[in-house]
């Protein structure tokens, strides 16, 4: 029957008007995009192969689809060639659409939407890959959208097909709720005061009580941190909730008061308690309110961890993996918070109840899933003795807090301050800088590697040292350290000195802007400094880094981290006030970690998403609720955005290098444009579309600049007819070729940041006009292209301009017909965050690198992807130097004087493990060179030393000294490289990488010592790279793993024999393969001393201590004046 409407679809279908399928009264109305090729030759829709993938998926569900399901379509014709119906077409069609709806709508309970169109259709709104699997309510009837199953299908063999099945798997268990036939597996009640007390006899009697509590900001510290509810479950069955504050709901002070005295009998009930992630709700439920939580025996992300290392461990993913009943219980929530902008305060209790009480009940369940698993695999003693009771005591270390000396601190910041402008001042009154200032007429910009390059090769000629990659001369540290190593009384001498100088400053600077200037920002309400320690994330632990080809931004562009200088400005961004702001570099650190990948993007398939590469401990700018914070890449938390790119534009600038105008002639040049002329180039234009000609005539005329126009016939190869008419703009080189110069004598990214806000916006502008698309709206353009490698290098800056102007964007690559890669860029209509759908993976180990900044964040490019991102700012007390330097200066002004006891009187006890790597490696290898060393009391550096330099006995005391260096060295880097020279001084480690390499193969994993396990599946890898990495992580992760649970073994003894010996000596801080205490007197602290020591060097009983391990004690009124106690005693 005919609909009446003029869409036109009609007249290409052999079926036209399919408008349903289906019983007359059916229980879920399915509602798809159009009929197919297959449904228009057969006349009834979803019969094709995505038809009959989505029928067999719901008959696996139980759904009798023959009498159960209806389907139709938005549009009841066959659009040509399956393309996306037109907004006109989907609108001549929507009456249709209502009647179908309205004619089975006393029997439906509910409604699926296949894809993007009949969202659109429906709610008005596209964007199936955030919003699939998320139920939306029509008067009551439940709409799920979800992927359209010809994606699906597309997509065989990626996460889209699990995605799918999962969203499924969610419908039938809305159905069941619907229809009150799943059986459900908990239920919830709220409990005031009254309620709570009458329960506590009953929940004495259980044998676990898992907590959980929602708060409405993450720093507990911040004041207006406030507890929303509590949570708790102690069977099976059943979760609790007890609300402290929510506009919602009105509770009185006294019945608050009432509230929080029955928490504080309930968690101080002796039973054991379980929680997700602990550390943070026991210190919150203390900061807030005073509760205190007693016996905590389960932390099911710690309990996950040991489990697999490797998988997700967020609560949703555990619920999924180890509590399936309860599958889809936040599901609600997860709904309410987009709502609410995460915003937990704007989301009914009524609907956070629930999810509360689920928290805790499934945190329940899980924690008793994974303790059997632990015990069957061995693990409960690792768990048990190490593990849970370590983070009881990181607990009370990050409560006890490290005082700062205010007086000291500022007496520091001062001192560094003028150090830093007397090193700066004298190091131009070098003689090659002074030479360079007569030559120039201009002082040496050190924050310019050019020009410090030229002035320490060219002349200072220095030998000129080749980066290891891109064998270019650089001064990264290797070669300033092959610099200083030079013969100082030779040609080189003026050169030596310059980077002598350089190193001083360089010093001075990253310990004044990582502590001397930081450490009062530091210092919390009560006058303490609160690090945390994080016992889960990543693999190793190490400081949050990204690969060594991430670009940061700086005022001379783009630099990669070989090229930056101390000081340089680069831009940040202030999450604060939420404005992009320079600041400056004060620090850069370099290792080797795990990495892994942090997606981005509309998509579900990876293939497709872009991504940018970290570590899991990595730092992103993040927005939860109504504040804003960072988050680490491995960390996903439910509501928590890594927000990439806001939109929010770059700093403005008053001296334009480019005017408005030139500026759009060079937006032009970079799209459609190219040049004329040989020497001095003009511009030329060759245009099409009248809205670009129209548009480029009228900034011509308005910004008066001069220009012929001429326009004639074309026709190329793909013209079926006659041709068109093209449309020839020609700019002479008196305009043009003073903006070609300038634009290809500096770095594109410098001459955007050079720009002023409305250069920018009409450079960007023309490129849109060039090379953009419109696709959406068919108004404003939301699409753009460029080749990937050419001169014109119109990707790189077209990626900056948008950012620069708040522009968002994402990219995918495809290739031209020539096979050249062609960049495809999306313009978002909102800022850019991290993809929720597909979590950090982790990927190999590499080097990495990161910069610390005055400010905490920095603006990244990894490839065609640019991002904000965080580098980490709180104190890192690990990152203080720990030996003292050679500099005289800094001996006297080390950032170690700040940090002192709380105790009037007190002192500050250190015991720190010697050689602790080394010696476990002795221990597992079993070497007996190693073994015979330490049994001996030997130095091994020297033992070392004496195999690579047969001559050691031989030589005089300064070469000696040198050997010995080099030997230690040698140690320290190769026990995690293994090279061969190494192993073939050591045998017995050969022979241990070989077995650990064996039993990594033959059971996919190695343990420690202890039992702790690392899965490293790539060791089966034909990927010689994934197997070489995977190889160095098994043996690494025997030593250094060891090391690790070493010390949390010896932090547990250590505190409990501090208690037992009621001493107010309390454990603060580990650091490296030490532990620090902080003693009331210098008599206890002597005390405390000797007990560590004893402690710590107390692992006879484990058979794998080979040889002794031995640990140093030193004490002192603060962290710097610390002297052996043997020494302080005498």
């Amino acid at each position: 029957m005919p609909c009446g409407n003029s869409c036109g679809l009609d007249q290409g279908c052999k079926n036209p008007y399919l408008f349903y399928d289906g019983p007359e009264n059916p229980s879920i109305l399915v509602i798809g995009e159009a009929p197919g090729k297959e449904e228009d030759d057969r006349g009834h829709i979803f019969i094709g192969r995505s038809g009959t993938f989505l029928r067999n998926g719901l008959e696996q569900l139980g759904f009798d689809v023959d009498n159960e399901i209806g389907f139709c379509n938005v549009c009841a014709c066959r659009p040509p060639d399956n393309r996306t119906p037109t907004k006109k077409e989907m609108k001549a069609c929507t009456p249709n659409l209502v009647n179908t709806i309205k004619s089975v709508a006393p029997s439906v309970k509910m409604v699926l939407l296949m894809g993007n169109t009949p969202l659109q259709a429906i709610f008005g709104k596209v964007g199936i890959t955030k919003i699939h699997g998320i139920t939306e309510y029509i008067g009551g009837v439940p709409y799920i959208p979800l992927y359209h199953p010809a994606y699906v299908l597309r997509n065989e063999g990626t996460s889209v097909v699990d995605t799918f099945i999962a969203d499924l798997e969610k419908v039938g268990r809305v159905y069941e709720e619907v229809m009150g036939s799943r059986e459900k597996t908990w239920d919830y009640k709220v409990l005031d005061a009254a309620g709570l007390e009458e329960l506590l006899p009953e929940i004495e009697k259980s044998d676990l009580l898992a907590f959980d509590t929602e708060t409405n900001t993450l720093d507990m510290y911040s004041e207006n941190a406030d507890m929303i509810c509590v949570s708790f479950a102690f069977d099976k069955d059943n979760g609790y909730v007890v609300f402290l504050s929510h506009p919602d709901l009105h509770i009185e002070p006294e019945e608050l008061r009432d509230r929080v005295e029955a928490l504080k009998k309930l968690f101080d009930l002796p039973i054991p308690k379980a929680a997700q992630n602990g550390m943070f709700d026991i210190r919150f439920l203390d900061k807030v309110h005073g509760i205190k939580v007693r016996n905590l025996k389960h932390d099911t992300t710690l309990m996950a961890h040991l489990v697999d290392e490797n998988s997700q461990r967020d609560l949703t993913a555990l619920t999924t993996r180890y509590n399936s009943d309860m599958a889809g219980y936040d599901d609600v929530m997860a709904g309410e918070m987009k709502k609410a902008n995460s915003l937990m305060m704007n989301i009914p209790s009524d609907t956070i109840k629930q999810y509360a009480a689920g928290d805790a009940l499934t945190t329940w369940r899980i924690a008793k899933k994974l303790y059997k698993i632990i015990t069957d695999e061995g693990l409960v003693d690792l768990y048990n003795d190490i593990v849970m009771p370590a983070l009881n005591e990181y607990i009370r270390m990050t409560d006890s807090g490290v005082k700062i000396d205010e007086k000291v601190s500022n007496w520091l910041k001062d001192e560094y301050e003028k150090r830093l402008e007397f090193l700066e001042n004298n190091i131009y009154t070098l003689p090659l800088c002074q030479e360079w200032e007569k030559i120039k007429g201009k002082k040496v910009n050190f924050a310019s590697p050019k020009q410090v390059m030229e002035l320490i090769y060219e002349m200072g000629k220095a030998p000129i040292q080749l980066g290891k990659k891109t064998e270019r001369p650089t001064l990264d540290d290797n070669a300033r350290k092959a610099i200083l190593e030079l013969p100082v009384n030779s040609k080189y001498s003026k050169a030596i000195e310059v980077v002598r100088g350089m190193a001083g400053i360089a010093k001075v600077r990253t310990l004044y802007k990582m502590f001397a200037a930081k450490a009062s920002s530091w210092v919390r309400d009560d006058g303490l400094v609160h690090p945390e320690f994080l016992l889960h994330g990543t693999v190793t632990g190490r400081i949050s880094c990204v690969p060594l080809d991430s670009e940061i931004l700086t005022k001379d562009g783009w630099k990669t981290y070989d090229k930056l200088s101390y000081g340089e400005e680069v831009l940040g961004f202030d999450i604060q006030k939420w404005q992009y702001k320079w600041t400056r570099l004060v620090g850069i650190s370099k290792g080797i970690d795990l990495v892994g990948k942090t997606y981005y993007g509309t998509c579900h398939d990876k293939k497709y998403c872009s991504s940018f590469v970290s570590t899991g401990t990595h730092k992103w700018i993040s927005r939860y609720q109504d504040m804003t914070g960072y988050v680490e890449s491995s960390c996903k938390l439910r509501g928590v955005e890594k927000v990439l790119q806001p939109e929010v534009l770059f700093p403005d600038v008053s001296d334009s290098i480019l005017t408005p105008e030139e500026s759009f002639l060079l937006g032009w040049y970079l799209t459609d444009g190219f040049t004329t002329g040989e020497a001095n180039y003009g511009l030329s234009m060759q245009l099409v579309k009248t809205r670009s000609i129209n548009l480029l005539k009228e900034y011509l005329d308005k910004y008066e600049i001069s220009y012929t126009c001429n326009r004639y016939k074309y026709k190329s190869k793909f013209d079926k007819e006659d041709g068109h008419y093209k449309t020839e703009f020609h700019i002479s080189s008196n305009i043009f070729n003073k903006i070609y110069n300038i634009y290809y004598n500096m770095d594109p990214s410098k001459l955007i940041i050079s720009l002023s806000k409305e250069a920018r916006e009409s450079m960007f502008l023309a490129m849109l006009e060039g090379g953009g698309s419109m696709r959406r709206d068919k108004k404003n353009y939301d699409r753009f292209g460029a080749l990937d490698a050419q001169k014109k290098r119109t990707p790189e800056v077209f990626e900056l301009l948008s950012l620069s102007l708040g522009q968002p964007y994402s990219h995918r690559f495809s290739n031209t017909v020539a096979g050249k890669r062609f960049v495809n860029y999306s313009l978002l209509k909102k800022e850019l965050v991290n993809n929720k759908n597909l979590s950090w993976e982790q990927m190999e180990e590499m080097e990495v690198w990161c910069p610390e900044t005055e400010l905490g964040t920095w603006v990244m490019r990894q490839g065609h992807g640019i991002c904000i991102t965080g580098n980490c700012k709180s104190p890192n007390v690990q990152q203080v130097p720990k030996e003292i330097p050679d500099d005289e200066w800094l001996k006297e002004h080390s950032i170690k004087t700040m940090f002192v006891s709380k105790y009037p009187d007190g002192y500050l006890v250190s015991v720190d493990y010697s050689q602790l790597e080394l010696r476990l490696m002795a221990c597992i290898s079993g070497d007996s060179l190693m073994l015979e060393t330490y049994r001996n009391d030997g130095d091994i550096h020297e033992t070392t030393a004496r195999r690579l330099f047969p001559d050691y006995d031989k030589v005089d005391p300064d070469v000696r000294k040198k050997y010995r260096s080099a030997g230690k060295t040698m140690n320290f880097k190769s026990i995690y490289s293994l090279d061969e020279s190494y192993l073939k001084i050591y045998p017995g480690v050969a022979a241990y990488a070989k077995q650990t390499l064996d039993e990594c193969k033959r059971l996919g994993y190695v343990a420690n010592a202890f039992g702790r396990r690392r899965r490293l599946p790539a060791i089966k890898s034909f990927n010689r790279t994934e197997f070489y990495h995977a190889y160095l992580q098994a043996c690494n992760f025997k030593i250094q793993s060891l090391g690790h649970d070493l010390l949390m073994y010896s932090l547990i003894k250590v505190a409990k024999r501090l208690r037992k010996e009621n001493l107010r000596g309390h454990l603060i801080l580990d650091i490296h393969d030490a532990l620090m205490v902080d003693a009331e007197d210098r008599e206890e602290a002597i005390k405390i001393a000797k007990i560590m020591k004893e402690e710590m060097e107390s692992v006879g009983k484990f058979d794998w201590a080979l040889i002794p391990i031995r640990a140093d004690a030193s004490i002192g009124r603060d962290w710097q004046s610390m002297k052996e106690v043997d020494d302080e005693t005498k």
